[in-house]
């Protein structure tokens, strides 16, 4: 599915380095905060059974970490200061997927047991959404410009195979509960099953967010067999998998199609260059636009290049007054960005109108419906903040 995504990007830069650089401007002067993929994987404490994560990061603030907070929040952050202590990479992949039934729990001298991350975040959805506001407390957004979750295929209500609790408890523990346990093991299973349903957390997680529904993807293609056992290597070979996933791009060319536009439009940034002006009309601001692809790279140029194969012409646009910002961006500027590998698109003065609290600036091309009007990164940005990015 990704490699879809990528194909429809242009082929030459891989999805990941759209994620990579979502966010730069937020970061502190921490060095540990510049690691460019920031990576987090769950897993399941042993003792209470508590979802934790392992990451490649610190937070800017590491507040709720501490004993003495105010409250104790819904996942640990694992911040093992003790380097005999610290887990390889390896070692976390053990941690975060050790399946029971499959694998055993997973520990490094004293550590705690660690379990498969799926019993508690088979959908770590949320999770990555608290963790993009602990790595920058200074974004502007209560959104990410994009949140895209992938799935490795699920099953309806309807296709699910009702399983034998009796079964399942032989296979996980290898013995056969009496009747009077049954009862307590249909709870368990229900319990375990529930927080195990990834399609279920996605769709929590998207309804809390429906008025940001443009941000927030899911990938996942439904299966209307009985998906393959974890260790069912056949499945692999007889080319199922391959041809769900195929059948999904196929169904949901338009969901791919959003997801790049948009990835597109949030590499741009509006940056105020001097502090904004209070005048009759409104709050006057002036700037550029910047991209996210850095000036003399090979990714600048093709991310251009990706762009130029599917519009001649591209415009920004303030979304309140229809009012075109700066000029545009045509063949001739197009193929001078590449050749000079350098990006720069100066906005004069524009003005918001005092009746607006926020605003938001577009990309668009010359062709309706070719490249529909998307906001670039940041949108809509409050006039508070966006006059102290300013100063």
């Amino acid at each position: 599915m990704l490699a879809a995504v990528e194909k429809a990007l242009g082929g030459r830069i891989p999805v990941q380095r759209f994620f990579d650089l979502i966010g730069a401007d937020f970061a502190e002067n921490d060095n540990d905060l510049c690691i460019k993929n920031k990576v987090f994987v769950t897993s399941t404490k042993d003792g209470e059974q508590r979802p934790t994560i392992f990451t490649n990061y610190i937070r800017a603030n590491d507040s709720d970490s501490h004993t003495d907070a105010p409250f104790r929040p819904l996942y640990d952050f694992e911040t093992l200061h003790d380097k005999e202590m610290q887990f390889k990479v390896w070692e976390v992949a053990r941690a975060t997927s050790a399946a029971p039934t499959y694998f055993r729990s997973f520990s490094k001298g004293s550590s705690e047991q660690y379990w498969d991350g799926g019993l508690c975040y088979n959908n770590p959805a949320s999770v990555a959404r608290d963790e993009i506001f602990k790595i920058w407390p200074k974004m502007m957004t209560e959104h990410p410009d994009v949140l895209l979750s992938i799935g490795s295929g699920y099953q309806s209500t309807d296709t699910k195979q009702s399983q034998d609790t009796t079964g399942w408890w032989e296979r996980i523990t290898g013995w056969v509960p009496t009747p009077g346990g049954m009862k307590m093991l249909e709870t368990l299973k229900r319990t375990l099953l529930k927080n195990m349903d990834s399609e279920e957390a996605w769709r929590k997680e998207a309804y809390r967010y429906q008025q940001y529904q443009a941000r927030y993807f899911r990938m996942s293609p439904e299966c209307k067999v009985s998906l393959p056992e974890l260790d069912d290597l056949k499945a692999f070979d007889s080319g199922m998998l391959e041809s769900l996933a195929e059948e999904w791009l196929k169904e949901s060319h338009v969901l791919v199609e959003t997801l790049v536009r948009r990835l597109f439009a949030t590499s741009f940034y509006f940056k105020s260059e001097q502090k904004a002006e209070n005048t009759d009309r409104g709050r006057e601001f002036s700037g550029q636009i910047g991209c996210r692809f850095l000036d003399g790279s090979d990714d600048l140029v093709n991310f251009l290049e990706a762009l130029q194969t599917r519009v001649k012409v591209l415009r920004f646009r303030l979304e309140e007054t229809q009012e075109y910002l700066g000029g545009f961006i045509d063949e001739a500027l197009f193929d001078t960005m590449k050749k000079e590998k350098v990006f720069r698109f100066d906005i004069d003065v524009f003005t918001v109108p005092k009746e607006f609290r926020t605003f938001t600036i577009v990309l668009e091309s010359d062709i309706r419906g070719k490249f529909p009007k998307t906001p670039i990164s940041g949108c809509p940005w409050k006039l508070q903040e966006a006059a102290a990015m300013s100063l």
